[in-house]
């Protein structure tokens, strides 16, 4: 982690910008069931046209700035994790160009292949995956609990304690996911090494 922090320390205003865009993205899609919610009980409710026109349009501009937030929330986070991950394949090769033939009999050539190619795609799709499915968790909880107990206190609190349970069960999955990561890494290393032996010497 600290490794990662390190090669993301350049892009920290890219990294901003990309959270803050990501929150603009998640206030519009929380905002338009809210408006959608005033509309019905207030506009339809007492048949107020121009209410309804307001919510509407509120509606409209909110789906826009949720719409627009993805799409610039996905080319910045696409963005900053290419950047990343061309410096730490730059730093690999810079590395690997210091070790002697015996350090490459100890880390192995399928280990050196997976390390440059595969590893840095699995952190390259993580800084994405984070930002696009992870990030988004605390802060859509935030404000929908906020939004929640605005409307209807009890409703809020219900949905602060699904929300709790749901966080504790991701976070048993992660744990328990993470020694099957290292086993399918060891399994790639050693596919590697066998494809190698298999297509040395071949024509192309």
């Amino acid at each position: 982690m600290k490794l990662l922090l390190k090669y993301m320390k350049p892009y920290r205003g890219l990294a901003i910008v990309t959270v803050l865009v990501l929150m603009v993205d998640i206030a519009g899609t929380l905002l338009v069931p809210t408006l959608l919610a005033n509309m019905v009980n207030i506009g339809v409710a007492t048949k107020n046209f121009n209410y309804i026109l307001q919510n509407g349009l509120a509606m409209l501009g909110a789906t826009a700035l949720a719409s627009g937030g993805a799409l610039l929330g996905s080319y910045l986070s696409a963005k900053l994790a290419a950047s990343v991950g061309r410096d730490i394949r730059n730093a690999v090769y810079d590395s690997s160009l210091a070790f002697s033939g015996s350090d490459f009999e100890r880390f192995g050539t399928g280990s050196m292949i997976t390390r440059t190619l595969n590893d840095i795609n699995v952190i390259q799709q993580s800084i994405i995956m984070t930002i696009q499915m992870v990030l988004p968790v605390p802060i859509m909880c935030v404000m929908g609990i906020a939004l929640a107990t605005s409307i209807d206190y009890q409703m809020g609190i219900l949905l602060a304690i699904v929300v709790a349970v749901v966080l504790v069960i991701a976070a048993i999955t992660v744990a328990n996911a993470a020694p099957i990561f290292t086993r399918l890494q060891r399994f790639i290393d050693r596919m590697n090494v066998v494809l190698r032996e298999n297509i040395t010497g071949v024509r192309v």
